[in-house]
């Protein structure tokens, strides 16, 4: 909870320091202590460093993040004009600054890296030990798929809670982290709604709590602990169970559909009659008479038969030359 609430106040004042980091270096420069500069100032030491650091070597932004993650980089090609007491000094700062910095520094990025991953293998494990066939996330993206949670169930169960509701769930998500009202929007947002639309109702784990508050949608339903045995309900368990095959709704036989209409052969024969009775008589081209070959008779095209043998009139279509 420290964590996230550093990083959100670091959000809300993050342009109000880069404005002042000359101000910072000038403080630095003059003898001030890096970590107590950064308790006066208020800002994580390792983005203090950072954005000093920015202004002092002559590379690229993504040579900085080396220097964090690798001090002895840090050299008199990276610093020109540099005194070797200031390189010393800057190399002995980088190493205090990650190890004092719990939310921006590169050991504290490895920490939550395997967090998450520590708490994504407890989960499968749990699936395992409850008989739950699923595909893990590393499997649904060698199948193809984009949006992908940490588990994608094989086959759907349904989670009592502790207020006696059931809520179908079709995939979990393991998140090892607070869940507060800022964290939980932006990750219904880009990650839950999209696993909805995909793959229907879900769960979502916050291993280290949530706002109670949250758990509002009826399509994703939030725990902070894996359900037990007695609250999960299996599909074999809900057709063995006489009382909820009774009260499943049998499906109803569909309606035959209507066949077409057959027409008979002697109303056939009536149709063409009159057909050919409202036919316009062809007129004569200019230079002669017409010969009977030019002149077509009217014939009418019958398309479709019945299924059980006889005429099945579709459509009537009559061709002539003029």
């Amino acid at each position: 909870m420290y964590g996230q609430e550093q990083q959100y106040k670091v959000i809300r004042s993050h342009h109000l320091h880069k404005a002042s980091v000359m101000q910072y270096l000038e403080r630095y420069m003059s003898g001030d202590d890096i970590l107590q500069l950064s308790a006066d100032v208020d800002f994580p030491p390792c983005m203090l460093l950072r954005r000093m650091l920015e202004r002092l070597i002559d590379a690229p932004k993504q040579a900085v993040g080396e220097v964090l993650r690798h001090p002895e980089r840090l050299d008199a090609a990276l610093v020109p004009g540099a005194p070797p007491e200031l390189i010393a000094r800057l190399r002995a700062d980088v190493v205090r600054c990650v190890h004092a910095d719990c939310s921006y520094s590169p050991l504290s990025d490895v920490a939550k890296q395997a967090t998450g991953l520590e708490y994504e293998l407890y989960l499968q494990q749990r699936l395992a030990a409850a008989r739950l066939p699923f595909w893990s996330e590393s499997e649904l993206r060698q199948l193809g798929f984009h949006k992908t949670p940490d588990c994608k169930l094989k086959v759907p169960m349904a989670v009592r809670t502790r207020s006696g509701s059931e809520h179908l769930v079709c995939w979990v998500d393991s998140k090892a982290t607070f869940g507060d009202a800022r964290t939980h929007v932006k990750q219904v947002e880009e990650q839950y709604a999209t696993y909805v639309n995909r793959y229907g109702p879900g769960m979502v784990i916050y291993w280290f709590g949530f706002v109670e508050s949250l758990n509002t949608d009826p399509l994703v339903l939030l725990c902070d602990d894996f359900p037990e045995e007695g609250a999960i309900i299996r599909i074999q368990d809900c057709l063995a169970d006489p009382k909820a095959a009774a009260a499943k709704p049998q499906p109803q036989p569909l309606a035959a559909a209507a066949k077409p209409a057959a027409v008979q052969p002697q109303a056939l024969d009536q149709v063409q009659a009159q057909a050919q009775t409202q036919a316009t008589p062809a007129m004569e081209p200019k230079g002669g008479a017409r010969s009977t070959d030019d002149a077509a008779e009217p014939k009418a095209v019958v398309e479709g038969t019945e299924p059980t043998g006889g005429w099945w009139v579709g459509a009537l279509s009559w061709r002539g030359r003029v």
